[in-house]
């Protein structure tokens, strides 16, 4: 066994040490950074996070260095994405516009498949892929800070050649809808959290806390909000540690206290709480109704025709002609067909088997929890191929698939020399 060990510690030095594969690294890092912040325009209709995946993928395909021996892509990513090629053709075959089915599943390939392809041949340790979600949450500290800064009064989004949409009582930062604004932010809140609980960098975590918590106030996203408490209660479930669960409270308590004091000192500050009236139609339209309707169309949609979907070309409107489905794997169904839902589902049953059976450790446990809240924020709304959803779900497959256990240290193989 030491003789595997020490090889594998070769190959993790010889492969760190590559300039190409740093470089390639680097990139990578960059296109998790740029994950959450969607208002910034694109070039050639493809988002700027995506084109610097491809980069980084790349680059780590002209490197000659050796790889881990079992550093693949996860299996349920690469049958998934074969799954939406095939759903996505069959829709592009009966379409009047094929190329809009296809480049659906295009980006359901992407998210899964080359997602999991540039994570596994460049994160291959704990140290690269705390990295990864490090990169994702300084990406939504970013759009949190320029969400704050718009709400004091300085917009900052022309800088950054965002798209300038217009709300006067939610603030999307960097991203471009105010829900995709909350689901990121709640994301990167459950990992903030994860690493104040488990002690890991708990200045730069506390700090990124505070601003992501107002960010996510601004968005004013119910669903976020609740997503981001689910994220802070699977932390505590899977920490089992009663000294956890202390500064898990103690964590709860300071976030209450926060809230109380920028409702206090902002008092035209619009947050979730203040839109569950709204929502829940007590004080105007109920969107909580809106939602279940979609779903309600789409359950006898499905019911009418099981197999084939309704295709994703005239945008998936339901009941109104305008709102998608707002739930994923329904969204995947009543648009995609079977296979596409079938797809999806696989992903979730692999990804929810993970946060159950995973090695645990802080790193494993945070990617779990936060798992678990894109995955509820992405079953409430139309979230079938946003990054930001698929991103902490990648890197759980990712991880579980490349680390095992060495010597009683349950989340560090194969981890590099210092």
């Amino acid at each position: 066994m030491s003789g595997v060990q020490g090889t594998v510690a070769t190959l993790s030095l010889s492969a760190d040490r590559d300039f190409v594969l740093r470089s390639a690294r680097i990139i990578l890092l960059i296109g998790a950074f740029m994950v959450p912040l969607t208002a910034v325009r694109t070039v050639a209709g493809f988002p700027i996070s995506d084109i610097l995946v491809v980069l980084a993928l790349a680059f780590s395909l002209l490197s000659f260095a050796p790889h881990i021996p079992d550093a693949r892509v996860p299996r349920v990513l690469l049958i998934a994405s074969g799954l939406a090629v095939v759903a996505t053709g069959l829709l592009a075959l009966a379409s009047e516009d094929p190329t809009a089915e296809l480049m659906v599943g295009l980006r359901l390939v992407f998210v899964w498949a080359v997602w999991g392809l540039a994570v596994t041949r460049l994160a291959w340790t704990s140290q690269h892929l705390v990295a990864l979600a490090g990169a994702f949450v300084a990406g939504c500290v970013l759009s949190a800070t320029v969400a704050v800064l718009q709400f004091l009064g300085l917009d900052l989004r022309p800088l950054f050649l965002a798209d300038l949409a217009v709300d006067s009582v939610r603030f999307i930062g960097l991203n471009g809808h105010p829900n995709g604004q909350g689901g990121a932010l709640a994301i990167a809140l459950t990992l903030c959290v994860a690493a104040l609980i488990h002690g890991r960098r708990r200045p730069t975590a506390a700090v990124s806390a505070i601003i992501l918590t107002f960010g996510l106030l601004l968005s004013a996203s119910i669903t976020a909000m609740i997503s981001a408490i689910i994220g802070f209660v699977m932390v505590l479930l899977l920490a089992r540690r009663a000294r956890m669960l202390v500064v898990g409270l103690a964590v709860a308590v300071l976030a209450f206290v926060l809230y109380e004091v920028l409702v206090f000192v902002f008092p035209g500050l619009v947050t979730p709480v203040d839109r569950i009236p709204s929502a829940t139609g007590v004080t105007g339209i109920s969107t909580v109704d809106i939602r279940w309707r979609t779903v309600e169309f789409a359950l006898a949609a499905i019911a009418r025709e099981p197999f084939l979907g309704a295709g994703f070309a005239d945008g998936g409107g339901t009941f109104n002609g305008e709102t998608a489905v707002h739930n994923m794997v329904l969204l995947a169904w009543y648009q995609g067909g079977a296979l596409l839902a079938a797809a999806v589902t696989c992903v979730i049953i692999a990804a929810l088997i993970c946060v159950v059976r995973i090695i645990r450790g802080p790193l494993t446990e945070a990617l779990a929890a936060a798992t678990v809240a894109s995955l509820f924020f992405a079953l409430t709304g139309p979230s079938l191929y946003d990054r930001y959803a698929w991103v902490p779900v990648v890197l759980l497959l990712c991880a579980a698939r490349i680390m095992r256990p060495v010597n009683g240290d349950n989340e560090t193989w194969p981890r590099s020399p210092r």
